[in-house]
Parts: C-alpha cells; structure tokens; sequence
C-alpha cells in the first residue's frame, strides 16, 4: 500500500500545521494537528440491520432479513 502525506488546515484550531495521511488501496485516512493536538482515524465498523435497512430504502433497494456475512480481504 502506498500512502500520500500532505498538510492542510485544522478543523480546529485553523493553523496549516495539520499532517494528513491517506492510503491508495484502501479508504484509511489519518491526520494529526501539530498546533493543537487535534487526530482524526478512520475505523471500521458495520452498520446495524436497521440502520443498513433505512439506507437501502432510501436508495429504492431492497430490505435485507439479516446483514450478509462479511468476506475475507484479499492482499
């Protein structure tokens, strides 16, 4: 995996000493403000079987009866 560093600014604090991270193959992102202390990582998580239902509907797809069992990443 590659991963593209660059600064911006704090959501925060509004300094440009924010160093942000980013991976190419996967959505990870990361990011640390040298000014305030202010970190931000994504995580993995899963959706309820309602909260997945509530967004299908939104999207005109149909209601799943239970969550798909998740498949093993590949590298």
């Amino acid at each position: 995996m590659g991963t593209h560093t660059y600064t911006g600014k704090c959501p925060r604090c509004f300094n440009e000493n924010l160093l942000i991270s980013e991976e190419t193959r996967e959505p990870i992102f990361s990011c640390e403000c040298l000014d305030c202390g202010f970190v931000r990582f994504t995580t993995d998580d899963r959706m309820s079987l309602e909260e997945l239902n509530e967004i299908r509907r939104e999207n005109d797809l149909d209601i799943l009866k239970e969550l798909p069992e998740w498949k093993q990443g590949v590298d």
